[in-house]
């Protein structure tokens, strides 16, 4: 179980992530520089004493996820696009993870993000230990297709532990008849992916977000450099090919391939539905009591 420090130190990430998330709002608008948007977010959060658990991404329109801008990016928001923005955010490793749907200037799919925000509150309202998967899939998979849409059924919601932002526990998007109960006492991020289309995502593209899981033995010295830093500077939670550029690190792609190559870091590349149709999304963090805490809501 928690103690009431880790529980505090959780909600105090929440409480920064809210207010990062408003302010989020008011960037998201048209020609608007999609890393310029994410440079003022990152300073939001570190001058309220939080910091990034993973990159932010800002996936649009049929991207669902891990779309994080690189160092030179020029991509503007455009009028009709569906913006998806998820943040991280941790205090001593303590993480609050949450995101929404938005519209540039349009209210074409307004049904579907109403339909991502409504089946994370469904679930919501029945969070209680022992809790079990099926029961959160079915019912994010009844209120997608009851309104005429798709989960994404390979997109899950993720247990949270310290430091770790995927710390095990997958919560899926569909009845996956599973009964595995949910313990008293996890923390949990529950976010409904749901689509006009098929509901499968694959990669799109290359991956501007990494995750170090092993150190191994690396033979060049400035790899090497990278990866100390790396395991030094992010504890064992994803980070962004940029924030290597930025600390003055060269050749920084070579070092991630290899690296990867080698085992020791996972890449995330942006996940595109399959039909290139939209999607949406909605997320918070919730820690699982007999009366449930939700950090970011």
């Amino acid at each position: 179980m928690l103690s009431e420090e880790e529980i505090e130190k959780y909600k105090k990430a929440g409480k920064i992530l809210k207010q990062v998330r408003e302010y989020s709002k008011t960037l998201i608008k048209k020609d608007a520089l999609i890393i310029e948007i994410i440079k003022k977010l990152e300073k939001k959060i570190e001058e309220l004493g939080g910091k990034c658990a993973c990159p932010i991404n800002i996936s649009l329109n049929d991207i669902a996820a891990h779309d994080c801008a690189g160092i030179n990016d020029t991509r503007k928001l455009k009028k009709g696009d569906l913006v998806k923005v998820d943040f991280g955010i941790h205090v001593d490793g303590y993480i609050a993870d949450s995101g929404y749907s938005i519209e540039v200037e349009n209210n074409e799919h307004s049904e579907l993000i109403k339909c991502a925000k409504t089946a994370l509150e469904n679930v919501i309202k029945i969070l209680e230990p022992g809790i079990t998967l099926s029961e959160i899939g079915r019912i994010i998979e009844e209120e997608a297709k009851n309104n005429g849409f798709q989960p994404i059924v390979n997109l899950s919601g993720h247990s949270i532990e310290r430091f770790k932002l995927h710390a095990g526990i997958s919560t899926p998007n569909f009845d996956t008849h599973s009964n595995f109960k949910i313990p008293e006492g996890t923390v949990i991020a529950i976010e409904p992916f749901i689509t006009t289309g098929k509901g499968v995502v694959n990669e799109a593209g290359k991956s501007k977000i990494y995750e170090m899981i092993k150190k191994v033995p690396v033979r060049i010295d400035f790899v090497k450099k990278i990866q100390n830093y790396i395991e030094k500077s992010y504890n064992g939670m994803p980070f962004a090919n940029r924030w290597l550029s930025e600390a003055g690190f060269k050749n920084v792609d070579y070092a991630l391939h290899n690296l990867v190559k080698s085992g020791s870091l996972n890449s995330y590349p942006p996940l595109r539905e399959i039909t290139h149709s939209p999607v949406a999304y909605a997320e918070h963090t919730i820690i699982i009591l007999d009366k449930p805490i939700i950090t970011t809501k």
